[in-house]
């Protein structure tokens, strides 16, 4: 004979089964879609970072090909220094700067150094002037500051540095850091 004890003993384990039979399915269907939701954002995460990449890598290369084709210019314009009488070379390449800083108001700054003796005039008639680097050399610096434009002296340190000595080594077009 059953009794209510027995009834509720035999409900409560026929109630475990079916629960533990819906929860064992339950959880393998949440384990899959966890890791396929995880596999998708992952994916989606990967693409969109890609594309972001893509299309910032794309900018830049356009600034740079802007200030890259304004610095061709400007050697180019250098190139036929010779053409300019040697006590009106640094002068000229000192407007030369400015104009072009003028012209891209983007750039930071616009400068050329010159080893001693290769512009090809005196530089001791240069002496004390923002025209002359302590070594003897030419330094034109023209840099934006609040909007305004402004020059500076170049140091005998500047003649260390890798934007000058990569280029002097390599004698052609150098982008570094």
């Amino acid at each position: 004979k059953k009794t209510p004890r027995t009834k509720s003993s035999l409900f409560r384990r026929m109630l475990l089964f079916i629960g533990a039979a819906s929860l064992i399915p339950l959880a393998g269907v949440i384990t899959v879609a966890s890791f396929q939701s995880y596999r998708t954002v992952s994916d989606e995460t990967t693409r969109y970072a890609m594309e972001q990449g893509r299309s910032s890598a794309a900018l830049i290369k356009a600034d740079l090909q802007l200030h890259l084709g304004a610095v061709r210019s400007l050697a180019a314009a250098f190139e036929s220094y010779r053409k300019v009488p040697p006590q009106k070379r640094r002068e000229f390449f000192s407007e030369e700067i400015r104009a072009t800083l003028e012209r891209y108001p983007s750039a930071l700054a616009v400068w050329t150094q010159w080893a001693p003796g290769a512009i090809g005039d005196d530089p001791s008639a240069y002496r004390g002037t923002d025209l002359a680097a302590p070594n003897s050399g030419f330094g034109a610096v023209w840099y934006r500051k609040n909007g305004e434009l402004r020059t500076m002296d170049l140091e005998d340190s500047d003649y260390d540095a890798i934007y000058y000595t990569a280029v002097k080594e390599r004698g052609r077009e150098t982008i570094v850091d």
